[in-house]
């Protein structure tokens, strides 16, 4: 029997990728059930350039030709629906683990800014305020312990989600949620988290955008710990290539993605047979980037969370199309690196031609299975 749309309901959703160098997005049909939760089927996928500065470190600095691209994009992608779920992935998200006094749901969100006022380096009332419940702390035998509520607060100033919020109005947009992207990219690692059978094994996400590096560190899908570097993406090899070889844009990101890093190596040598010289101006970039996640997941680890390995990395973004790449960041940590696809959950009706996205890809199918 010929499955119908019927059947996944009418719940038509968009969700966005706002990147530094260009916007992708993918139609979704949603249903929820009391029984199997959220389920959904891509149906549709489109991706434009956004021209340079529009977007910088994830952070929309001109909304006028953001809504311009936003309306090629829908006409791109021919999308139903101008409903639109987006993610968010700048510094000036701040993601924090606290302790904060239990209360019930209602009072406990009722009181968070009072409760963390003198806890994040803004004004509570130039943020938006969201949390993720990490463990609830039952007061101890000690008569001063007291009942506590573990959290991951995510603090996002309200200026920087506005110009994504003007962007999506000029373009006759309907944002019916913000979400932080690391969440849901943890979410497309794991849609159906199961309690974790070694609660001192974590798993990391390293998503590497244009200009943005993040990291994520998640135990069975549960958040622990999310950081974004500025200045640290794919672009910024880019650069060096065109300022060191006197290519154009294409040029030099063709370059890059021909030749990659030297994959021979000679002990703790230089490397040896390149192929071009540029692959030594790749591999002094690449180094900053690597001593960032290796720095980054050391500090989480000896941070006093209760994690003291990773299971393995997933490595996610345009920028982990680089050859060789996985390869430098799993010695570096000797870990396991392997590439984060889209989750089996998610059915989909987009032919290959989406292959080389695939990244974004999975980052929206983790927006959409958010979405009640």
């Amino acid at each position: 029997m010929k499955r119908t749309d019927a059947r996944w309901g009418a719940r038509k959703v968009v969700c966005l990728d706002v990147g530094s160098s260009g916007l992708r997005a993918a139609q979704f049909s949603v249903r929820s059930t009391p029984m199997s939760g959220t389920s959904c089927r891509l149906d549709r996928f489109a991706a434009v350039p956004l021209p340079e500065g529009a977007v910088a470190g994830g952070v929309v600095t001109d909304p006028a030709a953001v809504a311009k691209a936003l309306r090629a994009l829908w006409s791109a992608g021919r999308f139903s629906t101008k409903k639109v779920v987006f993610g968010l992935a700048n510094d000036r998200v701040l993601v924090r683990q606290l302790d904060l006094d239990w209360m019930e749901p209602a009072d406990f969100r009722k009181a968070l800014p009072y409760s963390v006022a003198d806890q994040i380096p803004m004004s509570v009332n130039e943020a938006n305020l969201d949390y993720h419940v990490l463990e609830d702390l039952p007061a101890g035998p000690d008569p001063e312990s007291e009942h506590m509520l573990r959290i991951l607060l995510v603090a996002a100033a309200s200026e920087m989600v506005d110009t994504f919020l003007t962007a999506l109005s000029e373009a006759d947009l309907v944002p019916v949620k913000a979400e932080l992207a690391p969440f849901a990219l943890i979410r497309a690692a794991v849609p159906n988290p199961e309690p974790a059978a070694d609660a001192d094994v974590a798993e990391a996400i390293v998503d590497i955008g244009a200009d943005t590096l993040t990291v994520v560190v998640h135990t069975a899908g549960q958040p622990r710990f999310v950081r974004t570097v500025n200045q640290l993406g794919g672009r910024v090899i880019t650069g060096e290539l065109q300022q060191k070889f006197g290519w154009s844009f294409d040029e030099a990101e063709e370059a890059k993605a021909q030749y990659g890093l030297p994959r021979q190596r000679s002990g703790d040598e230089e490397k040896v047979n390149l192929e071009h010289p540029a692959q030594q101006a790749i591999e002094e970039r690449v180094a900053g980037v690597v001593a960032e996640v290796r720095t980054t997941l050391n500090f989480f680890l000896s941070a006093g969370t209760g994690v003291r390995s990773l299971s393995r990395i997933l490595l996610t973004g345009g920028g982990s199309r680089l050859s060789g790449l996985s390869e430098r960041i799993a010695e570096a940590m000797d870990t396991e690196v392997v590439l984060l696809a889209t989750p089996r959950e998610v059915k989909s009706r987009v032919s290959a031609a989406a292959e080389d996205d695939l990244g974004a890809v999975a980052l929206l199918s983790g927006l959409a299975l958010g979405v009640m």
